[in-house]
């Protein structure tokens, strides 16, 4: 038998409010999908993909929970899924590299060498191959302002212009973090939806979804 225990301490940066050092998260992300996005089938192949098949399985997974739903919940998560509907094709067709999967504050440890603002991600069991753009959505995830925000979407979005050569286009940069949320949120829902009782995330990520659909899909 064994035993697995974790305690990352109290350096985790889910407990810094400094958006400085949630920056620093952000520009490494960018430079570990800058530095993994051309391995090749061969080098991954071990790794969950997330493609049309992954999309299209969330989408079912949110059908059969729409029915259990209270009537607001249902009609929030019905448009949710409806605007999701649309953007199955395009979000399976874009670039994948590798990810960690939950790039969760509580999954970063904050540490100092030489002066210098370091991390250390952990637990990597939830790592696949999908757009980079789900790793910077679990980190801006939250209570941010749209300020805070937008300040690791440019960090993340700068250095990985700068790591790759690349030349990004901001809008489309934007509308792939929209669809990704709202994929994000639309999975874990499904995910918390038969333990309600043993967490708050379920309220969580009806929050996130109400904002994304009020922020991005206003207009359908």
């Amino acid at each position: 038998m064994w035993v697995f225990l974790e305690d990352g301490g109290r350096a985790l940066l889910r407990n810094s409010p400094d958006v400085d050092r949630w920056t620093v998260a952000a520009r490494w992300a960018a430079r570990f999908h800058a530095a993994t996005r051309d391995l090749s089938d061969a080098e991954t192949q071990f790794l969950p993909q997330y493609d049309d098949a992954h999309y299209r399985n969330c989408l079912a997974r949110v059908e059969q929970m729409l029915p259990r739903l209270e009537p607001p919940e249902r009609e929030l998560v019905g448009r949710g899924l409806a605007c999701y509907a649309r953007r199955l094709d395009w979000l399976g067709a874009l670039p994948r590299t590798v990810i960690h999967g939950q790039f969760f504050g509580q999954n970063i440890l904050l540490r100092r060498r030489g002066g210098a603002r370091q991390i250390a991600v952990i637990d990597w069991e939830t790592a696949a191959r999908g757009p980079g753009a789900f790793d910077l959505v679990s980190l801006t995830a939250g209570k941010w302002t749209s300020a805070q925000r937008r300040a690791m979407w440019v960090a993340y979005f700068e250095e990985y212009r700068a790591a790759t050569g690349q030349r990004l286009d901001w809008a489309e940069f934007r509308r792939e973090l929209a669809t990704v949320a709202l994929h994000q949120s639309l999975e874990w829902l499904t995910w918390w939806q038969h333990r309600r009782s043993l967490s708050r995330d379920f309220a969580r990520f009806m929050k996130e979804l109400d904002s994304v659909l009020d922020e991005h899909f206003a207009s359908g």
